[in-house]
């Protein structure tokens, strides 16, 4: 029927506030690991740093999908 698009978009519209909400949060962490890494005085490295931080998140996000979905 012809409500079926209006009814949907208050959904449409929060999911997308949320991933722009989202994105902007990541770039403004992101903006801030050279400043740490300078004031640290982190010269070499760099790449393994990012690299094991992201591993770590992405082994965190497995174990909590791993042992809490279950739940929901």
């Amino acid at each position: 029927p012809a409500s079926e698009p209006r009814s949907s978009a208050p959904g449409g519209l929060s999911a997308g506030i949320f991933t722009g909400c989202l994105a902007v949060a990541l770039a403004e962490i992101l903006n801030t690991f050279p400043i740490m890494f300078r004031r640290f005085g982190i010269k070499e490295g760099l790449t393994w740093i990012m690299f094991s931080m992201a591993l770590g998140k992405m082994a965190g996000a497995l174990y909590f999908y791993a042992n809490h979905m279950q739940e929901m």
